[in-house]
């Protein structure tokens, strides 16, 4: 292999890339508009204006009737689970820009957590939030430390140290498991806050022990970007050797050593340079 010759069939076709204005704008503007279009058609897939699929595992209990106690309202609260309650407030929450909701709850029974562990793991569901037992106690635990706050009497309420936890587990590396661990977090402590900061009555505890595999939206453009970029670069390959067949560049290096896998390597590396710049 003469490396000199080679180097020199590549600069001659480097140069045209850089000099011809057609294959210029087709190699290096073209894509840059393609990737442009590609970014404005897929922003409405912005993870941060879509809604999250959740799956949710409710265990609350309940109020248990060895519980003597009353609400703010001094409605009797046994029976009653507020953990109803939490999960259509989390239904309606919507993004503070538009009405899209950020979540999309699907609960599932509490012996179906191994089904809901795989669902997170296959990325059907970008998150698995539970809720456990003791909810109901603790929403109980958190109005009377209110009622305390406010010198409001409370009896036989579950003690002031009593707190629940609420667990979200998932993967870490998705984007929207990140934004849900966010808004989660929030809507737990104001929910348990009682319009008091100071107040609370859960802890909320982001797990990410779930590694999950599936598609995103990058995986579906990636291939149709590759794919296109051969396509493109073939069309510029096809325009050089036109253009060295009308020059009669060609005719004049088949008089000199150079041969024809040599013609074809140097196309090639030109054209793969360019790619890479």
């Amino acid at each position: 292999m003469n490396i000199n010759r080679l180097y020199l069939l590549v600069l001659t076709h480097f140069r045209f890339n850089t000099r011809n204005r057609t294959a210029f704008f087709f190699t290096i503007i073209f894509p840059l508009i393609f990737i442009g279009v590609f970014g404005i058609a897929f922003q409405a897939s912005d993870p941060t204006n879509t809604t999250i699929k959740i799956a949710l595992i409710n265990k609350d209990g309940g109020i248990p009737s060895n519980v003597v106690a009353q609400n703010s309202l001094g409605d009797d609260v046994v029976g009653l689970y507020y953990s109803e309650e939490f999960i259509t407030l989390l239904g309606s929450i919507t993004y503070a820009d538009n009405s899209t909701n950020i979540f999309d709850i699907q609960e599932y029974e509490p012996n179906e957590e191994e089904k809901a562990t795989e669902d997170v793991e296959r990325r059907d569901k970008k998150g698995l939030l539970i809720l456990n037992d003791d909810f109901s106690l603790g929403v109980l635990a958190a109005i009377r430390r209110l009622f305390e706050l406010s010198d409001l009497e409370a009896a036989n309420y579950p003690p002031d140290t009593f707190v629940t936890n609420v667990e979200l587990r998932g993967d870490r590396s998705l984007l929207e498991f990140s934004i849900a661990s966010s808004v989660l977090e929030s809507v737990v402590t104001s929910y348990f806050a009682f319009g008091n900061p100071t107040n609370s009555g859960a802890i909320f505890e982001i797990v990410s022990d779930l590694t999950s595999e599936g598609f995103t939206i990058f995986d579906f453009i990636v291939p149709g970007l590759v794919v296109f970029a051969i396509i493109n670069n073939m069309t510029t390959v096809a325009l050089i050797a036109i253009r060295d067949v009308d020059t009669d560049l060609l005719g004049r290096l088949r008089l000199s050593k150079m041969k024809s896998w040599e013609y074809i390597t140097a196309l090639l590396i030109s054209q793969m340079v360019m790619s890479f710049i």
